[in-house]
């Protein structure tokens, strides 16, 4: 018996793999031949995306918030003559077109959109775990001179950007097409926790456990009055601003601290902190724009080579830093928005998870400030998805 190959549905697999590819191009690539003809595929991809739009003329008033992030990123590094040509490019004009590209394919078959996405992850993730086992000291020094902590997807700390999508989309895709978790989800389960506990990254550990156990044990209606959206953020503005933004003067801090067998700079994030307050202050408005690691750490005051970092190890501290209150503002509408999208999800188990899965991404971000390409398209994926699966006023779903 013969099977008709749709070359349609490969197309879009392409499509939708070329697309997560270079918006989450792992670390240990950047070290290959295939970095030279990244720009390339980037164009085409592009180029794909505007034929879409130019022939259906159809663009989700969503973007227009992305794009007034963008611009106020863009003009912000203008005008301290930072890094202009990654704000127009690889975090402007692609980012914009990656967000552009996942609506498409998404809107053409979401169960392709989202089994492609997270066979995609789950290959990366596999690979990674393979590379820990065989470079226990790692695959490569990066521009501190590192190497132990370096591998197929960057640092150990970086891993979460590739792991924890992984869990949401495989949890929304089993949970809507068969309402069974098979066994190759648990392996990845096994698989994330091993990654996270051979390399010891607390912060990655931490989301992961609370995940899990929220969904073995608290996604039921008797937890869920205090486990949801509105807890989350209460426990995370009150963290921000008495143990970040407010950390010098913190006893709760010190206690935590301690807790935790930490040192109390948390390895040196709450120096980063402090130190990007003063510059946050000073451009309070627009930010500081893109800066390179060497500019940041000079600012920061962090002489020492070994002590280079790309951002200020807070998202909202970053976030500030970078775009100022303009940008900290439109990121925040965003987040609102797809908020008000989960909330009228039509199936309350998928609804709570990513209520705890954002909230506990955002408490993750106390301590990082994860690559900003990959979080808008986190966020747009979960948006799409949110979008079509939701109770309309009436009470009937999309």
């Amino acid at each position: 018996m013969k099977h008709a190959i749709n070359t349609r549905n490969i197309l879009m697999y392409m499509m939708t793999g070329a697309i997560v590819l270079f918006s989450f191009f792992p670390d240990y690539l950047n070290y290959t031949v295939l970095v030279k003809y990244d720009i390339f595929i980037n164009l085409t991809i592009v180029s794909l995306i505007i034929f879409y739009l130019m022939y259906y003329q159809k663009i989700h008033k969503y973007y227009l918030l992305v794009s007034m992030f963008l611009i106020i990123q863009l003009f912000s590094t203008i005008l301290h003559h930072g890094q202009i040509a990654s704000a127009i490019w690889g975090k402007g004009i692609l980012l914009l077109y990656m967000c552009v590209g996942i609506q498409f394919t998404y809107n053409y078959n979401e169960n392709i959109f989202l089994k492609n996405i997270y066979c995609f992850f789950y290959l990366l993730i596999i690979i990674n775990f393979i590379s820990l086992l065989l470079f226990p000291d790692g695959m490569y020094e990066d521009i501190r001179g590192i190497k132990n902590t370096n591998f197929f997807l960057g640092n150990y700390n970086g891993f979460i950007i590739y792991i924890y999508p992984t869990i949401a989309i495989g949890y929304i895709f089993f949970k809507k097409y068969s309402n069974k978790i098979p066994l190759n989800y648990i392996i990845l389960w096994f698989i994330s926790l091993g990654t996270i506990i051979i390399k010891g990254s607390i912060t990655s550990l931490f989301g992961l456990c609370f995940l899990v156990l929220y969904m073995i044990l608290f996604n039921n209606k008797v937890f869920r009055y205090i486990f949801n959206i509105k807890t989350y953020l209460i426990f995370n503005i009150s963290f921000f601003y008495f143990l970040v933004w407010n950390n010098s003067n913190s006893w709760l801090l010190k206690k935590m601290v301690n807790l935790l067998g930490k040192d109390i700079t948390f390895t040196g994030r709450t120096k980063i902190w402090q130190n990007a307050k003063v510059h946050i202050m000073n451009h309070l408005l627009l930010g500081n724009g893109l800066e390179s690691a060497e500019v940041l750490s000079e600012k920061l005051n962090l002489y020492d080579k070994m002590s280079f970092v790309a951002h200020t190890h807070n998202l909202v501290i970053d976030v500030l830093y970078k775009s100022g209150l303009g940008g900290f503002i439109v990121f925040s509408m965003l987040f609102l928005l797809l908020l008000q999208k989960v909330k009228r999800l039509n199936d309350t188990k998928i609804r709570y998870f990513l209520e705890a899965f954002l909230g506990i991404f955002l408490l993750m971000s106390q301590f990082e400030a994860y690559n900003i390409k990959p979080i808008f398209i986190i966020l747009t994926i979960l948006y799409f998805y949110t979008s079509n699966n939701q109770i309309t006023r009436t009470g009937k779903i999309t």
